[in-house]
């Protein structure tokens, strides 16, 4: 049984991954709402149901950390392309997202240990979800919400670097 349980996990985070690249394709902001709005569902969906089932594991997280680096960027580019977001705003937020999953990486290999998202990373990549919904929508304040998120997530990152040493430094 907990096998099975594992496997809807999976199942759940794979098929987020697999949604991500055709986002890109849809022309209609509502539809593209809907579905971004099911995505970022699935991220809290797999976590709630691997804590919940007790089948939480090494492989999952790996997974579920790409599949929420690559919405976000993905989603942050469709803004890019809409006019809605800046360069560098989009090159803050993918920086940080693509080198905290670098260290994670790093960590693992080096320390067999998977860093844990704190809760302001939590926080974080909440109020990006919020805010890339605000964004496709075009609702007023979520450049304000996107900006609030650059500095959670720097203020987060810097707490990898002081718990874990410089492993970020170590790339190769």
């Amino acid at each position: 049984m907990k096998n099975y349980k594992k496997n809807i996990v999976t199942t759940i985070t794979i098929s987020r991954m697999i949604g991500i690249p055709f986002l890109l394709m849809i022309e209609n902001d509502i539809v593209l709402l809907v579905a971004a709005g099911i995505l970022f569902l699935t991220d809290f969906l797999d976590g709630f149901l691997a804590r919940r089932w007790n089948v939480e594991s090494l492989n999952g997280a790996l997974l579920d950390l790409i599949a929420d680096k690559a919405l976000v960027i993905i989603l942050l580019l469709y803004g890019m392309i809409e006019l809605r977001v800046g360069l560098l705003l989009f090159s803050l937020i993918a920086f940080r997202e693509i080198y905290s999953m670098v260290i994670r990486f790093r960590s693992l290999k080096k320390d067999n240990e998977m860093i844990e998202a704190s809760f302001i990373g939590k926080l974080k990549t909440t109020l990006q979800f919020v805010a890339i919904l605000m964004l496709i929508m075009n609702v007023n304040g979520y450049t304000l919400l996107l900006w609030i998120t650059v500095v959670l997530s720097y203020y987060s990152f810097s707490s990898y670097f002081r718990k874990y040493k410089g492993v970020g430094w170590i790339i190769f």
